[in-house]
């Protein structure tokens, strides 16, 4: 099969021009170039021609291949220029596995060349080393398909480059029967020749630890930090952890353990203690059930008054029709519904009060208490105490409001008795009603909330409890403890 997989430019053996500087790990020079087409006759880059020279024999055409294989080889040889076309770029990850496809596809050295110098150029060096063998080694001058002398050169000096960066690693296994992995892969048996056997660590894939060829052997490792696993049937896994310098040569000893000691009888369990008794949990003031109270109040409140207020509006439009702007119209059965009409207006007042302290005062209480842990009475008390407080002054100012306003609607209304003749006022007392009439509301309303708030102030007060810690003592049968609030 010679001349199927050959370069596609002047040759197998030519390099692409690549910058060394953009890559340090990079070797000086880049990839050669890949196995291409079959030369053609007439092919301008081959050299080759149509015609054949006076004297010359006839070449022999290449044996014709089945349509898989075929394709086989075309799908490498595109894998194998993407690969190239990546190198030139000094993308060596994506190169290798561009290379390691056409590899896959079609076996050729100068492609394991390729790999190697990849491998090489990512630091990887006893995968680089195993590559660049194998390159030479199935690249010979009388093989099908042989590596050119100018890469096979450089395969050798590459090489010599490898074993200089290489660690090496003179191995004595500690015990029989140990099993060995180095950075979670097996070791790979390097055929130099010699008495004392050579392994390779990281060309191998993961997998589980191996038995080594002997006890003691020489390793080829890439420099740096690794991992050596040593398993035993039945014992733990011994670890041992290693930094290797490039060109340094290292004494291990590894799968060394700590004797275990015989194991022990069975120890008898301790006679089971009794639990100690939980100390009583001090719940502190109801002050959740008070603020569930006070929301509960408040709610009816607001129902009250807007009952109330929707039915004194629904009276209030139809009298206002019947009584004029100014209220002269009214008959004296007007009037009354009119002076009905406004106590609906006070109650609905004094329910809106009512209903928005209750309210504000739950909420208060709720929300309040609702971040508290378990048995954190203090918090609860002292919280209840502030809203207690607050609902006491809030109450003491309608109060006062509330018999101030109260005091000017007396005086209002012995005015208003003494310009009316009986129950009937003319036209120039309304303003004097409509002033009354706005006393006694503020008066309801600040009485009627003034009390409400006064009073859940002082319910609020009085079962918030001590505000000083208390301490109490329990004892159990192997256990004592203190338990209380502070």
């Amino acid at each position: 099969m010679r001349g199927i997989f050959l370069p596609s430019i002047v040759g197998l053996g030519l390099l692409l021009p690549l910058a060394a500087a953009a890559q340090p790990a990079a070797p000086a020079e880049p990839p050669p170039t890949g196995p291409a087409a079959p030369e053609k006759k007439g092919d301008p880059e081959s050299g080759s021609s149509d015609e054949t020279p006076p004297g010359a024999a006839s070449p022999q055409e290449p044996p014709a291949l089945d349509p898989a294989e075929q394709e086989r080889r075309d799908q490498a040889r595109q894998a194998f220029h993407l690969g190239s076309t990546l190198a030139r770029m000094n993308q060596w990850t994506d190169a290798l596995a561009a290379f390691e496809r056409s590899l896959r596809l079609h076996d050729h050295p100068v492609t394991k060349y390729n790999i190697g110098y990849c491998e090489r150029a990512l630091g990887r060096y006893t995968r680089a080393r195993k590559m660049l063998l194998a390159a030479l080694r199935e690249g010979s001058p009388d093989a099908e398909n042989p590596l050119p002398a100018s890469n096979a050169g450089k395969a050798t000096d590459h090489l010599r480059d490898i074993d200089r960066k290489l660690a090496r690693a003179s191995v004595t296994m500690m015990g029989p029967d140990a099993l060995l992995a180095v950075d979670g892969k097996p070791l790979e048996r390097a055929d130099e020749g010699g008495g004392r056997p050579l392994m390779v660590a990281g060309t191998r894939e993961p997998g589980a630890p191996e038995p080594p060829p002997a006890r003691s052997f020489d390793l080829l490792l890439d420099p740096g930090v690794h991992i050596f696993v040593v398993s035993r049937a039945g014992r733990p896994d011994v670890v041992t952890n290693a930094k290797l310098e490039p060109g340094s040569t290292t004494a291990l000893e590894l799968g060394a353990e700590a004797e275990l000691p015989p194991p022990a009888g069975p120890t008898p369990l301790p006679p089971p203690e009794a639990p100690a008794p939980t100390p009583p949990k001090d719940r502190g003031p109801p002050t959740r059930a008070m603020g569930y109270t006070a929301l509960g109040l408040g709610v009816g409140g607001l129902a009250l008054g807007a009952g109330f207020g929707v039915a004194s509006l629904g009276k209030k439009s139809g009298l206002d029709d019947a009584c004029g702007p100014d209220g002269a119209q009214c008959t004296t059965s007007e009037r009354k519904q009119l002076k009905a009409l406004r106590s609906f207006g006070n109650v609905s007042t004094a329910g809106f009060t009512v209903g928005v302290l209750g309210v504000g005062a739950g909420t208060a209480l709720l929300v309040g208490t609702a971040g508290d842990a378990e048995g954190d009475t203090h918090a609860r008390a002292s919280r209840q105490r502030t809203v207690a407080w607050t609902g006491i002054g809030v109450g003491g100012a309608g109060l006062l409001a509330g018999a101030v306003a109260g005091g000017l609607a007396v005086g209002k209304r012995n005015e208003l008795e003494s310009g009316c003749a009986g129950s009937l006022c003319g036209p120039e007392q309304h303003s004097e009603i409509d002033s009354y009439e706005r006393m006694k509301t503020l008066t309801v309303t600040g009485l009627v909330g003034g009390a409400f708030a006064a009073g859940l102030g002082t319910t609020l007060l009085l079962t918030a409890g001590e505000s000083s810690p208390s301490v109490g003592a329990w004892v159990g049968p192997r256990s004592a403890g203190l338990s209380g609030s502070f």
